[in-house]
């Protein structure tokens, strides 16, 4: 099961673990927007309240929401969060929804990176 939810090419993880360019934002964006698999953390508290999706934020408020290349790289965190399987168009529109989010941070766990709306900006066009 781990293989067949791995992206075949890993476009993502490759591109993390290459020397850093300036390319490499774009390279995981034209990843995402090219139907890489991602899955996003959730968490339900044991008082039943609603679900919470993982994020995070920087010393100056901004939002990220967390997005991972694989189910395992979740598991490295240790947070006890499930991996749900996200769709590109699920994604696109939870960004552009959420005018308070900045972007994405995809594969906390390592090697990462930051990916802005602006970065973003073909992938949000699918939510217009």
């Amino acid at each position: 099961r781990m293989v067949s939810e791995a992206d075949p090419e890993l476009r993502i993880k490759t591109a993390l673990s290459e020397p850093r360019t300036e390319a490499t934002a774009s390279t995981v964006a034209a990843a995402i927007l090219a139907g890489a698999p991602l899955w996003i953390a959730v968490a339900q508290p044991e008082d039943g309240g609603p679900v919470g999706v993982a994020e995070s934020r920087t010393a100056t408020g901004e939002r990220f929401l967390e997005v991972f290349s694989h189910p395992l790289e979740l598991l490295a965190l240790g947070r006890g969060d499930q991996a749900v399987p996200l769709q590109k168009e699920q994604l696109a529109k939870a960004i552009a929804g959420d005018e308070g989010l900045t972007g994405l941070l995809v594969d906390p766990a390592g090697p990462w990176i930051r990916l802005t709306r602006d970065d973003l900006g073909a992938l949000l066009a699918l939510a217009e």
